[in-house]
């Protein structure tokens, strides 16, 4: 028989009300539930459309302004 083994029979039973004890504690996680909400994002994107615009009409010359009058007033009839 091994001389320590009596000791290590001696340290077991000092530590088994130890683990006894360890294993009556209980413990509890509260989870609440997870709220799941929308999230609102507004883009403005009016500059993007804008600069777009500006270079699809590029090619486009200004008109020059008019020397006469392209109606006739009804009282000229």
């Amino acid at each position: 028989m091994n001389p320590s083994l009596p000791a290590a029979v001696a340290r077991a039973a000092k530590l088994a009300p130890l683990a006894l004890v360890a294993a009556c504690i209980t413990h509890t996680v509260k989870s609440d539930p997870i709220a799941i909400q929308p999230i609102h994002i507004t883009m403005d994107i009016n500059l993007r459309v804008q600069r777009e615009l500006d270079n699809f009409f590029d090619f486009e010359t200004p008109a020059a302004p008019a020397t006469e009058s392209t109606t006739t007033p009804k009282d000229k009839e």
